[in-house]
């Protein structure tokens, strides 16, 4: 009985590990198909690109944090990370 347990145990944990490397390899894949434009990355995605996302936080953390528009009264058109709180001039893309 206990080495049908341990079996049971070692197949549960053998099910885990699969699921979480194919988990980080299916992350590692996105960050390598990351595109870096005009100071701010891109997610190519078939006819059109996901973004931007922070390169702060990309390449400190390995997180895609999407940037947001802000208007700032002097500088102009900006993208800002709400995350780490850094701004990016806005170029049209």
């Amino acid at each position: 009985m206990e080495l049908r347990e341990a079996a049971i145990e070692l197949q549960e944990e053998n099910l885990a590990l699969r699921e979480e490397l194919a988990k980080l390899r299916a992350e590692m894949k996105r960050k390598q198909e990351l595109v870096f434009r005009n100071g701010v990355y891109y997610l190519p995605n078939g006819d059109h690109e996901d973004g931007p996302f922070c390169p702060k936080c990309h390449d400190a953390d390995g997180k895609q944090i999407r940037l947001h528009e802000f208007t700032h009264y002097l500088a102009g058109e900006q993208w800002i990370c709400k995350n780490c709180n850094s701004d990016y001039v806005r170029t049209n893309v």
